[in-house]
Protein backbone atom coordinates (compact mmCIF):
# COMPACT_ATOMS: atom_id res chain seq x y z
CA UNK A 1 0.00 0.00 0.00
CA UNK A 2 1.19 3.34 -0.88
CA UNK A 3 1.84 5.11 1.72
CA UNK A 4 2.95 9.29 1.07
CA UNK A 5 3.68 9.89 5.52
CA UNK A 6 7.47 11.13 6.08
CA UNK A 7 8.02 9.92 9.47
CA UNK A 8 10.63 11.78 11.69
CA UNK A 9 12.62 9.78 14.23
CA UNK A 10 14.71 11.24 16.68
CA UNK A 11 18.13 9.49 17.83
CA UNK A 12 19.53 10.82 21.27
CA UNK A 13 22.66 9.45 22.60
CA UNK A 14 22.55 9.03 26.73
CA UNK A 15 25.36 7.47 27.74
CA UNK A 16 28.74 6.64 26.11
CA UNK A 17 31.84 4.41 27.63
CA UNK A 18 34.17 1.51 27.59
CA UNK A 19 31.68 -1.96 27.02
CA UNK A 20 31.73 -3.75 30.69
CA UNK A 21 31.19 -7.50 31.13
CA UNK A 22 28.11 -7.31 33.09
CA UNK A 23 26.59 -4.27 30.99
CA UNK A 24 24.74 -5.82 28.18
CA UNK A 25 23.26 -8.11 30.65
CA UNK A 26 22.24 -5.84 33.28
CA UNK A 27 20.39 -4.23 30.33
CA UNK A 28 18.84 -7.06 28.58
CA UNK A 29 18.85 -9.64 30.86
CA UNK A 30 18.35 -13.08 29.22
CA UNK A 31 15.16 -11.74 26.84
CA UNK A 32 15.23 -12.55 22.83
CA UNK A 33 16.96 -10.08 21.06
CA UNK A 34 17.71 -8.86 17.61
CA UNK A 35 21.13 -8.03 16.55
CA UNK A 36 21.93 -6.21 13.79
CA UNK A 37 25.99 -5.65 12.48
CA UNK A 38 27.37 -4.16 9.87
CA UNK A 39 31.45 -3.57 9.21
CA UNK A 40 32.53 -0.25 8.76
CA UNK A 41 35.23 0.49 6.95
CA UNK A 42 37.70 3.28 6.86
CA UNK A 43 41.37 3.13 7.29
CA UNK A 44 40.96 -0.24 9.29
CA UNK A 45 37.43 -2.14 9.12
CA UNK A 46 35.76 -2.32 12.74
CA UNK A 47 32.53 -3.76 13.57
CA UNK A 48 29.28 -2.17 14.89
CA UNK A 49 26.73 -4.47 16.69
CA UNK A 50 22.87 -2.82 17.56
CA UNK A 51 21.24 -4.38 20.27
CA UNK A 52 17.32 -4.60 20.63
CA UNK A 53 15.02 -6.72 22.62
CA UNK A 54 12.48 -8.48 19.79
CA UNK A 55 9.67 -6.88 21.80
CA UNK A 56 10.48 -3.59 21.54
CA UNK A 57 11.65 -4.50 17.96
CA UNK A 58 8.16 -5.44 17.14
CA UNK A 59 7.21 -2.43 18.80
CA UNK A 60 8.93 -0.34 16.97
CA UNK A 61 7.97 -1.74 13.29
CA UNK A 62 4.68 -2.11 14.37
CA UNK A 63 4.57 1.82 15.25
CA UNK A 64 6.32 3.20 12.38
CA UNK A 65 3.62 1.05 10.02
CA UNK A 66 1.35 3.53 11.17
CA UNK A 67 2.52 6.11 9.36
CA UNK A 68 4.52 4.58 6.71
CA UNK A 69 4.78 0.66 6.05
CA UNK A 70 8.03 0.58 3.45
CA UNK A 71 9.96 0.39 6.40
CA UNK A 72 9.24 -3.40 7.66
CA UNK A 73 11.84 -4.36 9.80
CA UNK A 74 14.46 -2.68 12.33
CA UNK A 75 17.39 -4.07 9.99
CA UNK A 76 16.15 -1.93 6.81
CA UNK A 77 15.38 1.08 9.36
CA UNK A 78 19.08 0.57 10.21
CA UNK A 79 20.38 0.26 6.61
CA UNK A 80 18.80 3.54 5.95
CA UNK A 81 20.64 5.03 8.85
CA UNK A 82 24.13 3.56 7.75
CA UNK A 83 23.35 5.29 4.40
CA UNK A 84 23.01 8.39 6.28
CA UNK A 85 25.77 7.89 8.49
CA UNK A 86 27.66 7.53 5.69
CA UNK A 87 27.13 10.15 3.25
CA UNK A 88 27.47 12.60 6.18
CA UNK A 89 31.01 11.57 7.65
CA UNK A 90 31.49 11.44 3.81
CA UNK A 91 30.96 15.30 3.53
CA UNK A 92 33.80 16.29 6.32
CA UNK A 93 36.10 13.11 5.15
CA UNK A 94 38.09 13.05 2.26
CA UNK A 95 37.24 9.01 2.11
CA UNK A 96 33.99 8.03 3.10
CA UNK A 97 33.36 5.34 5.51
CA UNK A 98 31.73 2.23 3.85
CA UNK A 99 29.21 0.55 5.50
CA UNK A 100 27.92 -3.34 4.85
CA UNK A 101 25.17 -4.25 4.62
CA UNK A 102 23.49 -4.90 7.94
CA UNK A 103 23.14 -8.91 9.15
CA UNK A 104 20.08 -9.47 11.92
CA UNK A 105 20.53 -12.50 14.09
CA UNK A 106 17.67 -13.43 16.72
CA UNK A 107 19.04 -14.81 20.12
CA UNK A 108 19.66 -14.53 23.48
CA UNK A 109 23.00 -12.48 24.39
CA UNK A 110 26.18 -14.47 25.44
CA UNK A 111 29.14 -13.43 26.54
CA UNK A 112 30.94 -13.00 23.34
CA UNK A 113 28.72 -9.64 22.76
CA UNK A 114 30.96 -8.28 25.23
CA UNK A 115 34.33 -7.63 23.06
CA UNK A 116 37.15 -5.85 25.56
CA UNK A 117 38.23 -2.45 24.11
CA UNK A 118 35.00 -1.62 22.63
CA UNK A 119 32.41 1.16 23.54
CA UNK A 120 28.99 0.72 24.57
CA UNK A 121 26.56 3.66 23.37
CA UNK A 122 23.03 4.00 24.39
CA UNK A 123 20.63 5.13 21.98
CA UNK A 124 17.14 6.46 22.72
CA UNK A 125 14.57 6.79 19.33
CA UNK A 126 11.75 8.38 19.72
CA UNK A 127 8.55 8.75 17.21
CA UNK A 128 5.22 10.22 17.65
CA UNK A 129 5.69 10.28 21.67
CA UNK A 130 6.83 6.62 22.16
CA UNK A 131 10.64 5.95 23.08
CA UNK A 132 12.25 2.89 21.95
CA UNK A 133 16.20 1.89 23.61
CA UNK A 134 19.04 0.34 21.58
CA UNK A 135 22.27 -0.26 22.40
CA UNK A 136 25.34 -0.04 20.12
CA UNK A 137 28.59 -1.79 20.30
CA UNK A 138 31.33 -0.23 18.10
CA UNK A 139 35.42 -0.85 18.51
CA UNK A 140 36.97 2.31 19.66
CA UNK A 141 38.23 3.54 16.15
CA UNK A 142 34.64 4.70 15.89
CA UNK A 143 35.53 7.47 18.18
CA UNK A 144 38.37 8.44 15.73
CA UNK A 145 36.15 8.62 12.71
CA UNK A 146 34.11 11.06 14.54
CA UNK A 147 36.93 12.83 15.56
CA UNK A 148 38.48 13.15 12.11
CA UNK A 149 35.17 14.31 10.50
CA UNK A 150 35.12 16.95 13.28
CA UNK A 151 31.38 16.18 15.04
CA UNK A 152 30.65 16.70 18.39
CA UNK A 153 31.85 13.68 20.02
CA UNK A 154 32.95 12.85 23.60
CA UNK A 155 35.87 10.95 25.28
CA UNK A 156 35.49 8.01 27.27
CA UNK A 157 36.58 10.09 30.20
CA UNK A 158 33.92 13.05 30.34
CA UNK A 159 30.73 11.35 29.25
CA UNK A 160 28.86 13.09 32.03
CA UNK A 161 29.58 16.45 30.72
CA UNK A 162 27.59 16.81 27.45
CA UNK A 163 26.33 14.57 25.05
CA UNK A 164 28.16 11.68 23.25
CA UNK A 165 27.64 12.70 19.84
CA UNK A 166 25.46 15.15 18.10
CA UNK A 167 22.48 13.49 15.47
CA UNK A 168 20.52 14.63 13.30
CA UNK A 169 16.68 13.31 13.16
CA UNK A 170 16.40 11.08 10.46
CA UNK A 171 13.63 11.26 7.67
CA UNK A 172 12.18 8.37 5.99
CA UNK A 173 9.81 8.05 3.19
CA UNK A 174 8.15 5.65 1.09
CA UNK A 175 10.27 4.94 -2.35
CA UNK A 176 6.72 5.22 -3.76
CA UNK A 177 6.34 9.11 -2.89
CA UNK A 178 6.81 11.71 -5.08
CA UNK A 179 6.23 14.35 -2.86
CA UNK A 180 6.39 13.78 0.45
CA UNK A 181 5.97 16.52 3.40
CA UNK A 182 6.18 16.66 6.39
CA UNK A 183 3.27 17.99 9.05
CA UNK A 184 4.68 20.88 9.03
CA UNK A 185 4.43 21.79 5.21
CA UNK A 186 6.60 25.22 5.14
CA UNK A 187 9.66 22.27 6.20
CA UNK A 188 11.61 20.40 3.44
CA UNK A 189 14.09 17.71 3.56
CA UNK A 190 17.38 18.16 1.93
CA UNK A 191 18.74 15.16 0.46
CA UNK A 192 21.05 17.05 -1.87
CA UNK A 193 23.92 15.49 -0.80
CA UNK A 194 22.73 12.04 -2.41
CA UNK A 195 22.21 13.90 -5.72
CA UNK A 196 25.78 12.78 -7.00
CA UNK A 197 25.11 8.96 -6.09
CA UNK A 198 25.34 6.62 -8.99
CA UNK A 199 23.08 3.41 -8.91
CA UNK A 200 23.38 0.68 -11.47
CA UNK A 201 19.70 -0.15 -12.86
CA UNK A 202 19.25 -3.58 -14.68
CA UNK A 203 16.06 -4.85 -16.09
CA UNK A 204 16.10 -8.65 -16.53
CA UNK A 205 13.71 -9.64 -18.70
CA UNK A 206 14.66 -13.30 -18.21
CA UNK A 207 16.94 -16.07 -17.36
CA UNK A 208 17.76 -19.67 -18.63
CA UNK A 209 20.30 -22.77 -18.40
CA UNK A 210 21.83 -24.25 -21.38
CA UNK A 211 24.89 -26.48 -21.21
CA UNK A 212 27.77 -25.82 -22.46
CA UNK A 213 27.87 -27.58 -25.88
CA UNK A 214 24.61 -25.84 -27.05
CA UNK A 215 25.91 -22.06 -26.27
CA UNK A 216 28.96 -23.21 -28.46
CA UNK A 217 26.26 -23.61 -31.04
CA UNK A 218 24.78 -20.30 -30.72
CA UNK A 219 25.01 -18.10 -33.71
CA UNK A 220 23.61 -15.49 -35.70
CA UNK A 221 19.94 -15.64 -36.08
CA UNK A 222 19.46 -18.36 -33.17
CA UNK A 223 17.03 -17.90 -30.81
CA UNK A 224 17.50 -17.89 -26.84
CA UNK A 225 14.05 -18.80 -25.29
CA UNK A 226 13.90 -17.06 -21.65
CA UNK A 227 11.68 -18.14 -18.23
CA UNK A 228 9.47 -15.46 -18.91
CA UNK A 229 5.89 -15.58 -20.52
CA UNK A 230 4.88 -12.69 -22.94
CA UNK A 231 3.30 -10.27 -20.92
CA UNK A 232 5.15 -11.30 -18.17
CA UNK A 233 6.50 -8.11 -15.76
CA UNK A 234 10.11 -7.40 -16.23
CA UNK A 235 12.34 -7.10 -12.43
CA UNK A 236 14.10 -4.09 -11.76
CA UNK A 237 17.14 -4.56 -9.86
CA UNK A 238 19.00 -1.70 -8.18
CA UNK A 239 22.34 -2.07 -7.28
CA UNK A 240 21.68 -6.18 -7.34
CA UNK A 241 18.72 -5.96 -5.42
CA UNK A 242 15.31 -6.76 -6.65
CA UNK A 243 13.66 -3.12 -6.39
CA UNK A 244 10.09 -3.39 -7.99
CA UNK A 245 8.34 -5.13 -11.24
CA UNK A 246 7.50 -3.21 -14.62
CA UNK A 247 6.64 -3.31 -18.20
CA UNK A 248 8.65 -2.68 -21.66
CA UNK A 249 7.65 0.50 -22.96
CA UNK A 250 8.99 2.39 -26.18
CA UNK A 251 10.10 6.07 -25.84
CA UNK A 252 11.23 8.62 -28.64
CA UNK A 253 12.69 4.72 -30.46
CA UNK A 254 14.94 3.74 -27.17
CA UNK A 255 13.66 0.82 -24.93
CA UNK A 256 12.16 2.07 -21.41
CA UNK A 257 10.42 0.35 -18.60
CA UNK A 258 7.53 1.86 -16.58
CA UNK A 259 7.32 0.65 -13.14
CA UNK A 260 4.32 -0.89 -11.93
CA UNK A 261 5.04 -2.34 -8.47
CA UNK A 262 7.67 -1.55 -5.63
CA UNK A 263 8.88 -4.80 -4.23
CA UNK A 264 8.92 -4.92 0.20
CA UNK A 265 11.91 -5.86 1.21
CA UNK A 266 10.37 -8.82 3.03
CA UNK A 267 9.32 -9.96 -0.45
CA UNK A 268 12.86 -9.39 -1.66
CA UNK A 269 14.26 -11.58 0.91
CA UNK A 270 11.70 -14.23 0.12
CA UNK A 271 12.36 -14.34 -3.67
CA UNK A 272 16.29 -15.13 -2.99
CA UNK A 273 15.11 -18.78 -2.79
CA UNK A 274 13.26 -18.10 -6.44
CA UNK A 275 16.53 -16.85 -7.80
Amino acid sequence: MANDAMITLTFTPKDVDLLQADDLGALFGDAPCQLISSKITWQDELEQKFIITEENANALIAKINEFNDAIDSVEILLENWNLAGQNNLGANLESAPLFSAPELEMRSLTGSDSPAETLHVQYEMEIDGSVFHFSKIVGTGWQTILEAAHLDVTTVDDVEAKPAVTVDDADFSDLGSGSAQSNDSSESTDISMLYDLKLDVVVELGRTQKLVQDILQLGRGAIVELDKLAGDPVEIYVNGKRLALGEVVVVDDHFGVRITQLVRRSERVHSLGDS
